[in-house]
């Protein structure tokens, strides 16, 4: 009973105080004490709390795949939805950095397989950051006005070798001085 609180345990105090001869079965019976725990407390409706949750879920741009993906399986266990039904969610749910990348691979052609690419890109997006933040704690402290360096793309699942420094039709030493 000490777990509870609020509602719940204003609603098993008095049950506690009364004398034995009174007292309710699932006083001394766990299995009836969780059943008048989830009558009372409990959802009303599991499968209609899942889908308002399941339509509520994203993934932030700052999330994980992986807990977006936990997340998801849950509420969508308790729902009848069909596999094309929840890739579509799956999809919609996605941040915009995710779905930019997806352009770059040939379209999954079930949630399973869409769960795989999100994981690669998600990945390879987090080791990129990773490497970004590292650069950025490495790099020496230069005049920004003085910078005239092309940045590296911070496109984490394509080519990491960039652009040269010179245009095609310029010649390379002509930013020379």
């Amino acid at each position: 009973m000490s777990f509870l609180k609020g509602t719940a345990l204003n609603y098993f105090k008095p049950y506690l105080a009364n004398d034995s001869a009174n007292e309710p079965a699932w006083l001394n019976n766990y299995d009836l004490f969780i059943k008048e725990l989830l009558i009372n407390f409990g959802p009303y409706n599991m499968m209609a709390d899942a889908e308002v949750e399941l339509e509520q879920l994203i993934m932030k741009d700052n999330h994980k795949a992986t807990k977006f993906f936990v997340d998801f399986y849950q509420l969508a266990l308790l729902l009848q939805y069909n596999d094309k039904a929840l890739y579509r969610r799956a999809y919609l749910a996605l941040p915009k950095r995710i779905k930019d990348e997806m352009v770059h691979f040939d379209k999954p052609r079930s949630l399973d397989r869409l769960w795989d690419l999100i994981q690669k890109i998600n990945q390879c997006y987090w080791e990129r950051k990773g490497k970004l933040s590292q650069e950025i704690s490495l790099a020496p402290k230069e005049d920004p006005k003085n910078d005239r360096s092309n940045k590296s793309s911070t496109n984490p699942c394509q080519n990491q070798a960039g652009p040269s420094n010179s245009h095609p039709n310029q010649n390379p030493n002509s930013n020379l001085k």
